[in-house]
This record gives structure tokens, sequence and C-alpha cells, in this order.
């Protein structure tokens, strides 16, 4: 075992008790935290935590059982989801599209399935919202078509458009990027799990630094929402001073 995967396996144990303290956190604040529905940035905020905290027990699960490559998986969902937050936290008008998409989304399901009843109320719901805010969503390349709406609720907007405006580049690049070839099953990170022996090969677990990685990302997703919620939220309360100690620690202890 080299230098990097024998300091990955020692710092294993606190990483996994940030992220319990992160998940401790998190629950407190959204059961504590009262919102309005007509706060749409505020609905964002606490339903992406609750993702995070359940991604995050996933990583934590699969951390244990030496399935590290999947927990790279989940935690690359989680990064896409911290990004989300922070992208959309940038400019009010970007919760009311990523709310406003439902409708779009039920106006597909109406146009694909007929045989799903809607109700009249619902219906024209749809039908206000499309005539108000339809034109936003409009995908030119679909102009013409039943459908000319985007496909996501990004309108067209990448996944690195978005990391490059709320200054998450390095993570895209070497972290959201290269989790995506495990997906795929391409031949790096599979060949990276193989051991040749001879005419048949073992198959190795995930080594310490993927499982470490995944608690990281996991840990730092979790972490910018927190920090999002207690500025928009106006948290004047205890959980708002250990999400900044927290966070200090965090970085003290894994500073290089």
């Amino acid at each position: 075992m080299n230098s990097l995967e024998r300091r990955a396996e020692a710092d294993l144990p606190d990483l996994v008790q940030y992220l319990d303290d992160a998940l401790s956190l998190t629950e407190r604040l959204v059961s504590s935290v009262k919102f309005s529905e007509n706060d749409r940035l505020g609905f964002i905020i606490l339903a992406f935590l609750r993702k995070l905290e359940e991604q995050a027990r996933s990583v934590q699960m699969l951390v244990f059982n030496d399935h590290g490559r999947d927990a790279e998986l989940v935690a690359r969902s989680m990064l896409e989801t911290m990004i989300s937050a922070l992208w959309i936290a940038r400019d009010p008008d970007r919760a009311r599209q990523w709310q406003g998409y439902a409708y779009i989304e039920d106006r597909q399901l109406a146009e694909k399935r007929p045989d799903i009843p809607i109700s009249p109320e619902r219906r024209q719901a749809i039908d206000n919202f499309l005539l108000k805010y339809g034109k936003f969503y409009e995908d030119p390349h679909k102009r013409g078509k039943s459908d000319p709406y985007y496909n996501n609720w990004r309108c067209g907007v990448s996944i690195r458009q978005m990391s490059k405006e709320v200054e998450g580049d390095i993570l895209y690049n070497e972290l959201y990027g290269p989790f995506s070839d495990w997906i795929h099953a391409g031949p790096k990170s599979v060949g990276l799990a193989i051991e040749r022996r001879g005419t048949t090969f073992k198959w190795n677990p995930a080594p310490p630094s993927v499982k470490a990685t995944a608690l990281c990302v996991s840990f730092q997703s979790i972490a910018e929402v927190l920090k999002i919620a207690v500025a928009h939220f106006h948290l004047n309360t205890d959980i708002e001073s250990e999400v900044s100690s927290l966070i200090e620690q965090y970085i003290q202890r894994f500073s290089v």
C-alpha cells in the first residue's frame, strides 16, 4: 500500500465522523425551519438537503460494505445536487425555473399518456403557467414540434457551465467527470478493479482513497448547501455557529 492509500485509510474514521456530524446538523436544521410555499428557494434548499441526507447515508452503507466505487457514483449525484443548489441560489428566477418545470413535465405526461386523468384544476394551472412562462422553457431546436420544451429543468445549461459559474471547475474536472467512467463501464475504472492471475482474474475492492473521496464529496456537498440554508433562513441559532465550526474543523483536519 502506497503512502496515499495509507493516509486515506488513516483518514477514513474521521471522515465518517465528520459526515455523521454534518448529517446530524442537517436533520436539526430541516426539522426546525418553517418555510412559506411562496419561498421557492427555501423549498428547494430543504428538499435538496433531504436528498443529500439520504444519499450520504447510502454512501456510508456502500463504504462500510466495501463498495467504494459505487459510493462514488452516489457522491457524484450529490455533487450535481450541490452545484445545482449553488447555481439556483445565485438568481431568484432560477428557483422558479426549477419548481416551474413540474408544469412542463405534467404537460408532457398529459401528451404522452392521455389515459392518465388530470383534474380540470391542474390542467388549468398548467395552461396558466405555460401562458405566462412557457416561452422560457422552449427549446429552439424543437420548434414546431408537439413538445417544444427542454428535456430538463436546466433549459440548455450544462452541468459544466453551472460548475464554472459557481467556481466549481476543479470539482467538475477532477471528480464529477472522472466518476462517470465507472457508470459507463470504462476500461480505466474496470481495469483498475481487476487483478490478473493467469487465465483468471480477481476482482479487487476499491482502495481506501476511493472510499475517502466519496466521503469527502458527501461532506462538502452537504456543507455547501447547509451554508446556503443558514444564509437564506437567517438562522440566529446554535445551528449557524455549529455549521461554521464544523466546516472550519474539517478544513483544518484535512488541509494538506
